[in-house]
C-alpha cells in the first residue's frame, strides 16, 4: 500500500492544479444585494427596478423589497433605483470585490411630476351640427381624385343612399317611385303619379 501512496498523491496534485484556474474564474464577479423601502413609511417596495450602470445587469425587487444581482463586474459601480411615482436615485461609488457580496439599501421618496397641458383645437365646422336634422355628405377634390370613376355621375352613384335606375336617373334616399310609405289611420296609401 505504501508503494501506491506517492502515485495517488501525484494524481491528486494534478487534479487540484487543473481545478485551481476554474475556481479562480468563478470568483471574477461580485454579488450585489439589498432592500428598497419607502422613505416616508419604511414599508418595503415591490417591483422597483435596480440597474447597475455601465452594464446590462439588473433586477426587480421582490414583495419584501429584496433584490440581488449576480456576477457583477468588479470595480466601482453606480446602482440606480427607479419606480413609478418615486424619485429615481443613483448610488455611486459602490465598491465591488471579486467573490464578495456588497449590500446597497435604498429609501425612495415619492415624487411629484408635472405634466404639460394638453391643448385640443376644434375644427372650423363641427362634425355633426346640433340644429341640422337632415343628412349631408360632402366630398372634395381629394376624394374625387382617388375614386375609381371617370365622370361626376359615377362619383355620385358611389355615395351612400344613391341608386341609379336603368335610364341613368339618380334616386337619393328612397326617392324611387313606390318606395315611399305613407300611412293614414293605419292604412297604407301610395301615390303613383
Amino acid at each position: 500500500m505504501t508503494a501506491n501512496t506517492p502515485a495517488r498523491f501525484f494524481h491528486l496534485l494534478i487534479v487540484l492544479t487543473a481545478l485551481l484556474p476554474l475556481a479562480l474564474l468563478a470568483q471574477t464577479g461580485a454579488k450585489l444585494e439589498g432592500t428598497v423601502t419607502d422613505s416616508a413609511t419604511g414599508e418595503p417596495l415591490a417591483g422597483v427596478q435596480v440597474r447597475v450602470e455601465g452594464t446590462r445587469l439588473g433586477n426587480v425587487t421582490s414583495d419584501d423589497g429584496y433584490y440581488f444581482i449576480l456576477n457583477v463586474p468588479v470595480g466601482e459601480r453606480a446602482v440606480t433605483f427607479s419606480y413609478t411615482g418615486y424619485q429615481r436615485i443613483t448610488v455611486s461609488g459602490v465598491r465591488l470585490l471579486a467573490g464578495h457580496t456588497a449590500t446597497v439599501d435604498s429609501r425612495l421618496s415619492a415624487g411629484v411630476f408635472e405634466l404639460q397641458g394638453i391643448v385640443v383645437e376644434a375644427g372650423d365646422e363641427p362634425l355633426v351640427p346640433r340644429d341640422n336634422v337632415q343628412t349631408a355628405q360632402r366630398f372634395g377634390s381629394e376624394v374625387a381624385d382617388q375614386a375609381p370613376v371617370e365622370n361626376l355621375e359615377q362619383l355620385i352613384s358611389l355615395q351612400a343612399g344613391v341608386a341609379t335606375d336603368p335610364y341613368g336617373q339618380f334616386n337619393i334616399r328612397g326617392s324611387r317611385q313606390g318606395r315611399q310609405a305613407v300611412y293614414i289611420d293605419g292604412i297604407l296609401v301610395r301615390s303613383f303619379n
